[in-house]
């Protein structure tokens, strides 16, 4: 299943290929390339939750949905916790989102099986995880950074996906976006305790390197092995190639930038 660039005119975002079926669902991960935002924000910071300026923000999130003929009002985003909860969006929150400043507050993970809702994510190393049930014609995505990988939040999408649409996992197809791999994650021995006290397999996705004494994780493998454990078929997963703390060319990294912006994971049912 092959990742490519699609580019429509002044922006970019990463894509799979055979992740939409039969043109179903619109997808990717914005790079930070065509927006207006100065440095350390350069260009297209979609972080609405960062420092840059609020008027940047906003006119990039214009440039987006414009180049992506999305009506501002259906681009639906959270103010994201690192933790597990996750909302179920209907057309009421349309409504709600007239209004520039609306968000979904203290969440992580975003599932609709209504059509024209942009779902997001957003971030600057962490993964997302994208999920679309073809059989039930519904969708989700979740912010999965460490602590919500502890907390197994792509498990919980997927159920959560169950209880609201009737979701199976073995119908489901998967993706796992550009983020941080292990070459640059490193992570404290705090955190490997937290993880191998509720993951049995946590040495299949982590590393110890014994020259400079650091862990390392890959949030890939992990998310990939959840994902399968809740029942996702292997062959209907796909990841990322890229690295978001290699490639700060294409996206931002907080790790390896500091302050800087976020790009945005989305997914909308067409």
């Amino acid at each position: 299943m092959s990742e490519i660039w699609i580019e429509k005119n002044n922006i970019k975002f990463v894509s799979f290929q055979t992740f939409d079926k039969g043109g179903s669902v619109l997808h990717g991960t914005t790079s930070r390339l065509g927006g207006v935002s100065p440095p350390p924000y350069n260009e297209l910071n979609l972080g609405v939750f960062s420092d840059d300026k609020k008027e940047n923000v906003n006119k990039n999130i214009e440039i987006f949905t414009q180049e992506l003929d999305i009506d501002r009002k259906r681009f639906i985003f959270s103010r994201q916790i690192h933790k597990d909860q996750i909302t179920a969006v209907y057309k009421e929150h349309l409504d709600r989102n007239r209004a520039e400043d609306f968000f979904i507050d203290q969440n992580d993970a975003l599932v609709t099986n209504v059509k024209g809702i942009m779902l997001a994510v957003f971030s600057a190393d962490c993964p997302s995880v994208s999920v679309f049930d073809p059989v039930r014609n519904a969708i989700g995505i979740a912010h999965a950074g460490w602590k919500g990988t502890v907390l197994k939040i792509a498990i919980q999408m997927l159920h959560k996906m169950k209880l609201e649409y009737g979701t199976r996992p073995v119908d489901c197809l998967a993706a796992i976006g550009p983020s941080i791999k292990q070459c640059c994650y490193e992570i404290s021995e705090n955190v490997v305790i937290h993880i191998r006290s509720v993951i049995p397999y946590w040495q299949d996705f982590t590393e110890y390197d014994s020259e400079k004494k650091k862990w390392k994780l890959s949030l890939q493998d992990a998310n990939f092995r959840q994902l399968i454990s809740a029942g996702v078929k292997e062959s209907s997963i796909v990841w990322s190639k890229y690295c978001t703390c290699c490639d700060t060319d294409d996206f931002f990294s907080f790790r390896k930038e500091g302050i800087t912006g976020r790009q945005v994971a989305f997914i909308m049912l067409k």
